[in-house]
Order: structure tokens, then sequence, then C-alpha cells
């Protein structure tokens, strides 16, 4: 493909962002960051939310003008796509156009509270992003004079952001500096600037007053005790048909590659599972079958060296330390996902790149994206367009003098957006103050003739 073409489809893929980005709505915590709450907390500094510093001022930062939310969340989801198609495959626009596509056809509740949400795209989205920079500074070797200085700020900024990602990042950040110390019996000073800057990071965000309450129970949100992650992850990430599909085909490819027995075996034990969870969504005793499904396709894949290179067993290493945190805190959501879901995409990519890249399909690609893309919007900015009606009949009602409005709590149980109207106890205040509305009223859910009210 000729440059001045690659050039073309980055700028396209970069103009779709931007479009896309802008029809974003403001939602459920971007009320609060945008008024006067978020004032408080950056006055305070965060001392009674959170330690996830850069994610929060970030909030503050982009829901305040829709136009820098849109260029942020441009950039970031575009340097994530650009530098996962780099781990994948130096310099492949086929496989960047590829990445985009499976990108856009994430689950739908992680792209909600991940992507379009404003206050979760500053810590999630963009934790996926320094933590795939992080890989790719690594796992390339990138050195230059003043490195050292970027490996540490990476890992830094980086650890302020998701409590179970700063986990994670101090994790690998050990594990590359103990595996790299028994390699080579030399101290690599890009890897402990990495450590170093995690460390850091990990440090001022644990000893952020807040989470001191969750320590000692006295936290009305968050805890420390076992969640129910294996019910969460199968219908965010094992029953999404898109994934599913990259992973069969990887499958398919690696036995084809290397036909054996032993391969045929337990490759189609492993495709045998994902057509299941592709098709029966409710199973007995699920937490049992995705461990089954797991130690199926690890021991498929880890049985061919020859396949799974370093890099790979890195980035399978990085999934584990991703998930283990999410164990042991609550609550969780399908915004904890997008990591993962980005790894997996990149890992499996990475096995069948080479075989994707010989075929000549380039056309047939670029015509599917923009497909993929415009029912994409277009199925996103319906629900937007509906969440905007909603909220003006609410904020006209409001504005109207009526203290007690009833709206049907299919608007938050349908919705591609996270919060579209206020819900939670304190986001009435802030919902008045960003829409400039009228005070002093109530809003109930009603479902089934049953009547919720979040304000009493």
């Amino acid at each position: 493909m000729k440059k001045s073409v690659k050039i073309l489809i980055l700028a396209l893929i970069f103009v779709s962002l931007l479009a896309f980005c802008y029809t974003f709505p403001y939602s459920g915590d971007d009320w609060a960051f945008a008024t006067t709450y978020g004032n408080i907390q950056l006055k305070e500094f965060f001392k009674n939310l959170n330690g996830r510093y850069l994610g929060n001022i970030l909030a503050i930062i982009i829901s305040r003008n829709n136009i820098i939310k849109t260029i942020y969340m441009s950039v970031v989801i575009f340097l994530i796509i650009y530098f996962s198609t780099k781990l994948i495959k130096k310099d492949n626009t086929i496989l960047m156009i590829i990445f985009y596509i499976l990108f856009l056809t994430m689950n739908n509740y992680i792209f909600a509270q991940s992507i379009i949400w404003s206050s979760g795209f500053c810590n999630y989205a963009t934790a996926s992003l320094f933590m795939i920079l992080i890989l790719y500074f690594c796992l390339n070797k990138i050195n230059f004079k003043y490195s050292v200085v970027i490996y540490f700020l990476l890992s830094f900024l980086g650890s302020l952001l998701v409590e179970n990602m700063t986990l994670a990042l101090f994790g690998f950040a050990l594990i590359i500096n103990i595996g790299n110390y028994f390699k080579t019996k030399k101290i690599n000073y890009n890897y402990l600037a990495l450590l170093l800057g995690s460390i850091l990071g990990l440090l001022i965000m644990f000893l952020n007053p807040s989470y001191l309450k969750i320590f000692n129970k006295a936290d009305n949100y968050r805890s420390l005790e076992q969640t129910n992650l294996e019910k969460m992850m199968f219908p965010y990430l094992f029953f999404n048909p898109f994934l599913n599909l990259l992973k069969i085909i990887t499958i398919l490819f690696v036995v084809f590659k290397n036909p054996s027995v032993r391969n045929i075996i337990i490759g189609s034990a492993f495709n045998i599972f994902i057509i299941i969870l592709m098709f029966y969504e409710k199973l007995p005793n699920i937490l049992i079958f995705v461990v089954l499904y797991s130690i199926v396709g690890s021991l498929f894949l880890i049985v061919n060296r020859k396949i799974i290179n370093r890099n790979l067993k890195i980035i399978f290493t990085l999934i584990i330390l991703i998930i283990i945190p999410l164990f042991f805190v609550n609550p969780i959501g399908p915004r904890n996902f997008l990591p993962i879901y980005l790894l997996e995409l990149i890992f499996y990519l990475s096995l069948i790149s080479d075989y994707l890249i010989k075929f000549k399909f380039n056309y047939l690609i670029i015509f599917i994206a923009i497909i993929v893309y415009g029912f994409t919007y277009y199925i996103y900015n319906v629900d937007f367009k509906a969440t905007e009606v909603v909220r003006n009949q609410l904020i006209t009602k409001i504005n109207e003098g009526q203290k007690e409005i009833n709206v049907n709590l299919e608007v938050f149980e349908k919705n591609k957006v996270h919060y579209p109207l206020p819900y939670l106890k304190g986001d009435k205040v802030a919902f008045s103050e960003f829409y400039h509305t009228k005070k002093g009223w109530t809003i109930n859910y009603n479902n089934d003739n049953k009547s919720l009210n979040l304000e009493k």
C-alpha cells in the first residue's frame, strides 16, 4: 500500500472518530465534574473521592467543553488503535482497520461505560492507552537518551487512573525487571524507571484518605469483598460474537499451521466451548465452565511454543494481572473489562497477523469497516437522540414547576448511555446546575407498577 494511501486512511479513521465522539452525550458523573462538585473536589484535591488524580482532573476538563472532549477522546482512541496495531505487526494499515472494526464492535455495555461516558473514558480508556504504550516501549525495547524519563512518566501517570490497573502495572514492572535481570544479569534502567514510577504512583493513589474508609468498612459505595466477577465476565467478554469469531479463526489457524492429533483434539474442544458460549448465554455453574474454557484455550496455545513468543506470554501475563484484583473489590462494572478486551484483540490478532496480510482483500476490509462504522454510528446515535428527547422533556417539566416527575425505568435498562438521567442520590443537584434548571424537584422511576424514589 502506498504511503499516501496509508496517510489518507489514518486521516479518515481520525476524522471518523471526531465525528463519532462529538455526538457522545454527557451523563452521570460528568454533570458533577462540570459543576460545583468538581470545583470542590479539585480544591480538596480529591481527598474524599479517590486516588484517581489524573483521571479526575481530565474528567473536570473534558466535561466542560464538548470540543475539548471530542478532540481528547479521538486522540486517545486513535493512539490505542495505532499502537495496538504496532504491537501486532509493525506498520500495517489493513490490520489497523481490522482492529478498528473490532474496537467498534465491542460489547455495548463496555462501550457505554468506558468510551461514551466521559468520566469513565478519562479513567479506563486513558489507563488502557498508558498500558498499551508501556507494552509497546517494553516489548520493542525502546531506548534513547532520555528514555528513562518516558518510562517513568508512563508508569507513574498510568498508575493514577484505575486501582486494578495500578496494581497490574506494578506487578508487570516488577516481573519484567526480575525477568530481565535473571536473563542478562544486568539492570535495565528503563525497566527500573518503569518500576519506580509504578511504585510512586501506587503509593500516591492508595495513600488517598478515601481508601482508609474502604479498609475500615466505612464507605457506603466501595468495599473489599469477593465479587461475582465470573458472572460479569461471561456476558461482557465471553458472550461477544466478534471476539469469539476471532478466537475460532485463530485456533483454526494454529491447527492448520501445526497439524497433529493433539492440536486437532484440543483445538476442536476449545472451538466447541466457544460455539456453546455464543449460543447459550445461561449455563449452570458458569464459573466452572469459564475455568474449563480458559484452561483448554491456554493449554492449546502454550503447547504450541513455536507460535507463542515472548511478547504474547507477557501480554497473557498482563491480562491475568489486570483480572486478579477484580475478584476482591466491589463494585466492578463493564468498564473494568476494556483493557482486557483490547489485550485479547492484540493477543489473538498477533497469532494470525501474518496469515491475514497474505490475502489481498484490502478493499473488502475497507468496505466492511465503512459498513461497521456507519451501522455503529447510526445505532448509538438513535439512542443518543432518544436520550436527548427524554432529558429535554424532564428539563421542561422541571422548569414548568413540576415537583414530582415520573420516568420509566426502561430508559436505563435499554439505553446505551451510562446514567442518561439523574439516578443516584447526588445526581439531581449536579443535573440542575449543569442544565440550569429550577431546584426542589423529585424524580420517580416506574417499572411494572413499582415506583423507585431515589431522592428520599
